[in-house]
């Protein structure tokens, strides 16, 4: 596991190319399979998400507001 992966994922290297010389090197072995970090993906941690996706769509339909309710400001004209 290598995980100084941060800012080399998803972003188009075909220019600059990869500067980290481990990472670089790693992908150099056939045995190796490179993929961006993906810590929270676990059935645990997506079971997790969907769960409270489900109940913040609850809350809404039913306008209640809980902890994690985003509740934009009113509109400030600048």
């Amino acid at each position: 596991m290598y995980e100084e992966d941060a800012g080399t994922f998803h972003l188009d290297r075909s220019i600059r190319g990869i500067t980290d010389g481990t990472l670089a090197r790693l992908m150099t072995f056939p045995q190796v399979i490179v993929s961006s970090h993906q810590a929270y993906f676990t059935r645990t941690a997506v079971g997790e998400i969907a769960d409270a996706t489900v109940r913040n769509i609850d809350d809404y339909v039913t306008g209640q507001t809980k902890q994690n309710t985003l509740v934009p400001r009113a509109f400030q004209p600048l």
